[in-house]
């Protein structure tokens, strides 16, 4: 939970040890919109031993306790695309060819209006409490409430939101460095 919100502990130099992403902002239970309702937070966790960090633990949005009647389903690229693109990539002489991970454009987009989650005591670990003061928005039965502010695992927006900021940006073009 340190990187949902604002960045987790700081060295003795004052730099973070965690950067936070901003996804969530730590809230009392009436700070929460009165017609919006709250979900569940749900740890899931992996071991990716190719990384540094084999452990892993995401904390995801129970989407279906949430009103979201927008759009959700997002345009994808047939695969007689994507291998019309690499052919001609690879067969014209001096082609040139990028790709990228946008993973974090995923989970980095704006939500226009908030969603809250909240989260059992037991489920955020000791540092973060006392990180946060959190001890001071506890709610009766040791629930705590967030503001989701930008799109994160879980959402069901999540997937056409990025999507349609993706899409604004490519085509408003693009240059060579």
């Amino acid at each position: 939970m340190g990187d949902s919100p604002q960045g987790f502990g700081k060295n003795k130099d004052g730099a973070q040890l965690v950067g936070g992403t901003n996804t969530c902002h730590w809230c009392k239970k009436s700070q929460v919109q009165k017609h919006k309702k709250n979900t569940y937070a749900r740890a899931v966790v992996g071991v990716r031993p190719e990384e540094a960090d084999p452990n892993r633990v995401r904390i995801t949005a129970g989407e279906n306790r949430l009103e979201y009647y927008g759009e959700t389903s997002t345009e994808t690229a047939s695969s007689e695309a994507a291998k019309i693109l690499i052919n001609s990539v690879s067969f014209t002489k001096n082609a040139k060819s990028m790709a990228m991970d946008i993973s974090n454009f995923y989970i980095q987009t704006d939500l226009p209006d908030y969603q809250y989650i909240r989260s059992h005591m037991p489920m955020i670990p000791q540092a973060t409490i006392g990180e946060y003061n959190l001890g001071a928005t506890t709610q009766p039965g040791g629930w705590y409430y967030a503001g989701i502010r930008k799109c994160m695992y879980g959402l069901g927006e999540s997937g056409y939101l990025p999507n349609l900021g993706l899409k604004r940006t490519l085509t408003q073009g693009y240059s060579l460095i």
